[in-house]
């Protein structure tokens, strides 16, 4: 799905930077092969909830998740191919355990002038012939007050690549004590 523009009060705001783009992807490992990752995003990206007060212009969204157009999570949106590109020669990280949305893994930047930003996002094995793997970024925005990645269990992108694109199993790492 292509993004396109999306015009509010007469102000075209550009959503083109959230198209699909396929990237590589290759462990360490020596001799370990190169997974193409197919990228995709969802309207949480540059949306919030819809909230009382928000006006009928500002919605975004299927009927079936409608949300309010949201310009600093857009201005956010911008930077997202590429802190995806850099991520994927790091580390992944598992949701907090228990959390209702398990299949998700998350993308964590931490700066020291802002909320953490993160990206929650899963994976699925490719049907195609065009990808191995298929990135689905389910939501990105600031999340102030988050635990700190060093109390988060940890993956390495690369890893979590080869493991969906193979049909593994994706084992949380053993409760540290």
């Amino acid at each position: 799905m292509t993004w396109g523009k999306f015009v509010l009060d007469e102000a075209e705001h550009d959503l083109t930077h959230l198209d699909p783009f396929v990237m590589s992807v290759t462990p360490k490992a020596e001799g370990a092969p190169t997974f193409r990752v197919l990228v995709s995003f969802s309207h949480h990206a540059f949306t919030r909830e819809f909230m009382e007060g928000d006006r009928e212009e500002e919605r975004f969204g299927p009927v079936t998740d409608v949300r309010c157009f949201c310009l600093s999570r857009l201005v956010l949106s911008s930077t997202l191919p590429k802190r995806i590109h850099a991520a994927s020669k790091g580390k992944a990280y598992f949701p907090a355990p228990g959390h209702a949305k398990q299949r998700n893994f998350l993308l964590v930047e931490i700066s020291p002038y802002e909320p953490p930003y993160l990206v929650a996002f899963n994976f699925s094995k490719a049907r195609g012939v065009d990808a191995d793997v298929v990135m689905f970024v389910v939501s990105a925005h600031p999340r102030p007050g988050m635990v700190p990645k060093s109390r988060m269990d940890s993956i390495s992108f690369a890893t979590l690549v080869s493991k969906v694109a193979s049909g593994q199993e994706i084992k949380r790492p053993p409760i540290k004590k």
